[in-house]
């Protein structure tokens, strides 16, 4: 039986996004890494087609 990295305490609540929440915050503040720039880049252009579509809609 495989062991999950990250034991939640209440298994009906759902922590799964917690560990990407904090790895994408931890690339943000280190960005000295090359992941972490290539990945605030994707999430700024994300960001920016989200803002695009939704000024689109008013």
């Amino acid at each position: 039986m495989a062991v999950p990295i990250i034991t939640a305490p209440d298994p009906s609540a759902d922590y799964s996004l917690a560990p990407l929440v904090w790895a994408i915050f931890t690339m943000f503040f280190t960005g000295s890494s090359v992941v972490g720039s290539i990945l605030s880049y994707l999430i700024r252009k994300l960001i920016k087609k989200i803002i695009k579509r939704y000024k689109g809609k008013k």
